[in-house]
């Protein structure tokens, strides 16, 4: 029963991890390529392009 519950929780959390990531694909392809160029970003660089909607990310 503890199995199964476990099993179950970890299968939310990829669930939950797997749509945070398709949802954010835009954003995350384009931040690595900020970064496969920049190597680093401040905090504040970082921020700022966060803030920003994924379609107006400054590369």
């Amino acid at each position: 029963k503890i199995d199964e519950k476990i099993k179950h929780y970890i299968n939310d959390c990829y669930k939950k991890s797997k749509d945070i990531i398709t949802k954010n694909k835009t954003l995350i392809e384009k931040m690595s390529k900020v970064l496969l160029e920049k190597e680093y970003l401040t905090k504040e660089e970082f921020l700022e392009k966060m803030n920003k909607k994924s379609t107006e990310i400054k590369e």
